[in-house]
């Protein structure tokens, strides 16, 4: 049963991992649908827990990273990371995820490194390819996958520390010292509202009031803490959940503008432009290029 905590009035809700005995170290293949609308709070685990998304788009919210996923994608979510997730709205994002105890990783194989959080797009073919690897390798009796598993972990886990600091596409730019500080709990609950309302207009006064804030104390944390304002993260968010959307369907451009919440279909491009110094479809036309290579 999870239990609930409140950080500054608002729910994380924590799951411990509780195997059953024949499951070692590691818990079977969880198959689940991202929720595609507003949930109640978020949630951190005991355990790490990887996943590949089978079918969709959605958003991952990371502590105070937010990144756009699409079919293929894989994620590892580290233990104790406050994270949520939900697919685009009106369209089905499915997930396959394993979990697996840290504690007892560590105990039976003490050398091994244990990563931090990370999103693998499908284009990282080794690395993704190694994480759907371990999903599937979960699938198995246990019995005779656990040898075969640890050495996925160990080659995976290396390869994850390799490229880890080298990310491009986090959506904020913290302070070194923002992890640690309490003032990026009392602005959690605004990213939380904007990782699932991005397709809506939601003013600062709504956000600094979930936050319990007056909104000029509300941005001046945002700020110090994400290293933009609470309407630049928005229109960003937008815009990756745009690109992501340009690379995994066939969706046009207005119709995409639509989708993530632009007004219009010129709102998206100048947004895009900005961000990827690209216009929407150039981003398009270069990475389907770069796949048929």
């Amino acid at each position: 049963m999870a239990k609930r905590i409140n950080i500054t009035e608002y729910p994380v809700e924590y799951a411990p991992f509780n195997p059953s005995v024949d499951e070692c170290f590691y818990g079977g293949v969880e198959n689940t649908d991202l929720p595609d609308s507003r949930i109640a709070s978020m949630h951190y685990h005991s355990s790490y827990q990887i996943g590949v998304c089978l079918e969709g788009n959605g958003v991952f919210l990371i502590k105070d990273g937010i990144y756009a996923v699409k079919k293929g994608d894989a994620v590892i979510i580290a233990p104790d990371e406050i994270h949520c997730s939900r697919g685009i709205k009106d369209e089905k994002c499915t997930w396959d995820f394993i979990y697996f105890d840290p504690f007892e990783m560590k105990n039976r194989y003490p050398e091994l490194f244990l990563p931090e959080s990370e999103i693998v797009t499908e284009e990282e073919s080794e690395l993704n390819g190694y994480l759907r690897k371990i999903v599937e390798e979960g699938r198995r009796p246990k019995d005779v996958t656990a040898n075969r598993l640890a050495s996925l972990y160990f080659y995976t886990f290396s390869l994850l520390q390799y490229r880890r600091g080298r990310r491009t596409d986090v959506l904020s730019d913290p302070s070194p010292d923002s992890f640690e500080s309490p003032d990026l709990y009392s602005v959690m609950p605004a990213m939380r509202e904007i990782a699932f309302r991005f397709d809506e207009s939601v003013s600062v006064a709504e956000l600094s009031g979930i936050c319990r804030l007056s909104p000029s104390h509300f941005t001046r944390l945002f700020k110090k803490c994400l290293g933009t304002s609470p309407y630049e993260y928005t229109l960003k968010f937008r815009a990756t959940v745009g690109a992501a959307l340009l690379l995994s369907s066939d969706r046009s451009v207005n119709d995409i503008s639509e989708v993530v919440g632009f007004n219009s279909g010129s709102d998206f491009y100048r947004q895009f432009i900005k961000y990827y110094s690209v216009s929407p479809s150039e981003y398009r036309a270069a990475h389907t290029s770069e796949r048929k290579k």
